[in-house]
């Protein structure tokens, strides 16, 4: 009797469709994340812009601040979605960097 080995690869592993499409899918492949829509805009850029709003979104409730009150720069947004990080830890961490008070404990 043969045996068959089956070392071939199957293909590109993507991630299984999600309820949530609003959150960006960390698990595509390069095909994918740099693959251009009809605007021109790659899958990067946009999981860039949605990393952003959501931080932004946690810094405004926990500090009032966002990303522009911050005074950061592309080059500062980059190197902050470089530490990957979820948009709440890193907002919580950005704030204990740079002592920044919760809104809770203003009254």
């Amino acid at each position: 009797m043969r045996r068959v080995s089956s070392l071939s690869s199957p293909g590109p592993v993507t991630a299984p469709p999600r309820a949530n499409d609003h959150i960006p899918n960390f698990s595509a492949t390069i095909e994918e994340k740099f693959s251009r829509d009809s605007e021109g805009t790659s899958q990067v850029s946009r999981d860039r812009e949605i990393w952003l709003f959501q931080v932004d979104r946690r810094m405004k409730k926990l500090y009032s601040i966002d990303h522009v009150d911050a005074g950061w720069d592309e080059q500062d947004i980059d190197r902050f979605i470089s530490f990957d990080m979820s948009p709440r830890e890193f907002s919580k961490w950005y704030g204990a960097k740079y002592g920044l008070v919760e809104r809770e404990s203003w009254t």
